[in-house]
């Protein structure tokens, strides 16, 4: 009889253990969720922000462009009028910005948005921003979110550095393709300068900014960490020659 009632119970406290264990699983999960829906939002809250800013930086040009239109044809000045207009036409070209991303992004909310700003930016300080997909983006295991924090923090970089630049060294590129399983994202940006660290750049604090900040190539080695932890190797390249800095990760 104790046997039996001992069995019962023992029986009972497993239920209740696996219970328990159900619910701690469901539990993670939906805090999982929660987590990536946060970041889903800090990722499109700063995008908004930076789209924003252009558009404010376009409103403020749009303005100053009408005045001195006005003022050529208040004083006659129609030749500067004209090749004024021209430059500006010339301009435009440049920065049809939505019809330059590639199809392949737009499948890719998260990334073509946070393109688009990017892109944006950089053109309007006179920064060429070329953009080539070769393949459908597959990234794997690897999330969305982490993939964009990567290519934000790279991309900042490759934007300011090229600041910096003159003449035909003030351009940035942007590729993804495929090389056999992996997927292939090089970044690459025209520098005013070949000294640069490599074995530093990735360190807490070490920065070449004017303003610095040197936390944004160490977080991306603190994604590399965290996938690497997970089994998921994330490889990443780079090097400068010639006054030309290229950064591809492979996932």
């Amino acid at each position: 009889m104790i046997n039996i009632v001992l069995f019962q119970l023992t029986g009972y406290l497993y239920f209740i253990l696996i219970v328990a264990f159900i619910l701690h699983i469901k539990s993670s999960m939906k805090k999982r969720k929660m987590e990536q829906e946060i970041e889903h939002q800090k990722l499109y809250t700063g995008t908004l922000k930076e789209s924003l800013n252009a558009l404010t930086g376009f409103k403020h040009e749009y303005f100053n462009t009408i005045q001195v239109i006005a003022g050529l044809i208040e004083i006659k000045e129609y030749d500067r009028l004209k090749a004024y207009v021209d430059k500006l036409d010339t301009e435009a070209v440049a920065i049809k910005t939505a019809e330059t991303i590639n199809i392949n992004f737009k499948k890719i909310p998260e990334l073509y948005a946070l393109m688009i700003s990017k892109k944006t930016a950089a053109e309007a300080t006179g920064i060429k921003f070329d953009i080539s997909i070769q393949d459908d983006i597959d990234i794997g295991s690897c999330s969305i979110v982490d993939y964009c924090r990567m290519i934000g923090i790279l991309l900042d970089n490759a934007i300011d550095a090229t600041k910096k630049c003159k003449g035909e060294d003030r351009y940035v590129e942007f590729e993804i393709v495929k090389y056999g399983k992996k997927l292939a994202t090089r970044i690459e940006n025209g520098t005013n300068t070949d000294d640069i660290d490599i074995d530093k750049i990735f360190m807490q604090g070490f920065s070449t900014k004017s303003k610095p900040s040197g936390e944004g190539l160490y977080q991306i080695m603190n994604i590399i960490e965290k996938y690497k932890k997970r089994g998921c190797l994330i490889e990443l390249d780079t090097f400068i020659e010639n006054h030309v800095f290229t950064q591809t990760f492979r996932i």
